[in-house]
């Protein structure tokens, strides 16, 4: 597969825990299924399936080719001592930047998922990789793995939640 999702052991969970780490999605881009020499990162933001901003935008390059042919893609979400405040670090081939994100304060309860699985990526073309989805009432929603599938809904399924933070990943 072209991105893969990584299952981190047992050991390495309780490791970010321990730091404060709420939710985290790791990936691993195959390079020799893509070739690239730049990678941007982005996270945009969702208002009852609306987009409203793009709120996370992160770019490596520079690429070439290496005997390394697999790199990991970190996204991790940290506590604060505001539980409406989030530190958010992207972790990619040595680089790597840290954001902080205000939560919506009527936001109740929150979901996450992520792409298990990327066969092919296209050079240029938008890919979803993990989605935090939230809504107002806390009275439990069904996970958003669907905008995953363009068939089933794709981002157009966003509609269903009050709001939604969507990773999304651009190879050039």
């Amino acid at each position: 597969p072209a991105i893969q999702a990584v299952s981190l052991t047992e050991q390495e969970n309780n490791l970010l825990t321990s730091v404060g780490v709420k939710r985290y999605f790791v990936f691993d881009i195959d390079r020799k299924q893509i070739e690239f020499d730049n990678i941007e990162f982005k996270v945009d933001y969702y208002v009852n399936g609306e987009f409203k901003e793009t709120i996370t935008l992160f770019e490596v390059g520079g690429f070439s080719p290496s005997e390394q042919t697999t790199e990991r893609l970190v996204w991790s979400q940290l506590s604060t001592n505001n539980e409406q405040e989030e530190v958010w670090n992207f972790v990619f081939a040595g680089g790597r930047t840290v954001q902080l994100v205000q939560l919506d304060e009527e936001i109740k309860g929150l979901m996450w998922t992520y792409n298990q699985l990327i066969p092919t990526v296209k050079v240029g073309e938008e890919v979803l990789l993990a989605a935090i989805v939230g809504d107002n009432t806390g009275n439990g929603i069904r996970s958003p793995g669907i905008i995953f599938d363009q068939d089933e809904g794709g981002v157009v399924a966003l509609k269903e939640y009050d709001l939604a933070y969507v990773l999304k990943v651009i190879f050039w």
